[in-house]
C-alpha cells in the first residue's frame, strides 16, 4: 500500500520582496521546481493584539494587491515595518 502525503511550500520566509509581486515571483519559482501549492503569510506586523487597530488594518490593508499605488505618502506604519523611514 502506497501512501500519498500532498507538501506545499511555504513561501513566505523566501519572500524578500513583500509587495504582491515578490510573492507571486516565489510561488512561481516553487512551482517550477514542483510543488502544486504555496503558502504565504503577508501579514507582516500583524499581531492578534493590532489586528482590529488602525495600524493593524493599515498593514492588512497594505498585503492586497488591491492596495498597490494607493499609499503614496510615508505613514506611522513606516517607522514600525521600516525602521530606515
Amino acid at each position: 500500500m502506497c501512501t500519498i502525503v500532498r507538501i506545499y511550500a511555504n513561501i513566505n520566509c523566501a519572500t524578500i520582496n513583500r509587495q504582491p509581486e515578490g510573492f507571486s515571483a516565489t510561488a512561481l519559482r516553487a512551482a517550477n521546481v514542483g510543488f502544486k501549492a504555496s503558502k504565504a503569510a503577508p501579514f507582516d506586523g500583524v499581531t492578534p493584539s493590532n489586528c482590529s487597530t488602525a495600524l493593524g488594518q493599515e498593514l492588512i490593508y497594505r498585503s492586497t494587491p488591491s492596495a498597490k499605488g494607493k499609499l503614496t505618502t510615508p505613514s506611522k506604519v513606516d517607522s514600525v515595518t521600516n525602521p530606515a523611514t
